[in-house]
């Protein structure tokens, strides 16, 4: 089935919503944490103090919550994007690259779209020096340690986690996150092998 550019242009809708809704509630969490501050300055031992702190680490577990959301969002964006790219819709996707955020993305550069006749066209990927924490710490174990280009290999992730040094609550996200940005490939029943 082919993806249609509407649904990359709905995820990128969806991303700007959730931006906007983080704006929100982190200007609402200043407040909160403004009015917790003078509650307790002005008694810290009053009921309606321990009422506004609550109130204030619910308003910052959600915004954090979202911000895991946007994150998860634009892993969800690069795939959509990267299958539409490969199913021939390269021109109407290098057109909708930009998200209607009013923020700039992290660490990315804005595309723009030129002419050219004698140029080749690359599928978009992340590049393994984007990777960070214990994505990168799992990466170049997988890289140097275990698995190669031709072959899947099955990848204990425990043992992965342990040899890589991060924690085992970690694994599954890592390892989601590298085969989202196509740095490696998984193949039948906990097999994997590098891009």
């Amino acid at each position: 089935m082919a993806v249609s550019i509407s649904v990359i242009d709905l995820i990128q809708n969806a991303g700007a919503t959730l931006y906007a809704v983080r704006t929100e509630l982190l200007a609402a969490a200043a407040q909160q944490a403004e009015a917790v501050a003078s509650s307790i300055s002005a008694d810290p031992f009053d009921a309606r103090t321990d009422e506004l702190f609550e109130q204030w680490k619910t308003l910052s577990r959600v915004q954090s919550e979202l911000e895991g959301m946007d994150l998860r969002l634009r892993d969800i964006h690069a795939s959509i994007s990267a299958l539409a790219y490969r199913n021939g819709n390269a021109a109407q996707v290098l057109q909708l690259a930009s998200p209607p955020t009013p923020h700039k993305p992290r660490g990315r550069r804005p595309v723009t779209v030129t002419e050219a006749e004698d140029a080749k066209i690359v599928e978009p990927r992340s590049a393994p020096s984007a990777l960070k924490g214990n994505n990168l710490k799992l990466f170049e174990y997988l890289r140097q340690h275990l698995l190669s280009t031709t072959e899947s290999q099955h990848l204990h992730l425990s043992r992965a986690a342990e040899a890589s040094g991060i924690p085992k609550g970690s694994i599954n996200y890592s390892v989601s996150q590298l085969v989202a940005r196509g740095l490696i490939i998984a193949g039948e029943k906990g097999t994997y092998r590098l891009a």
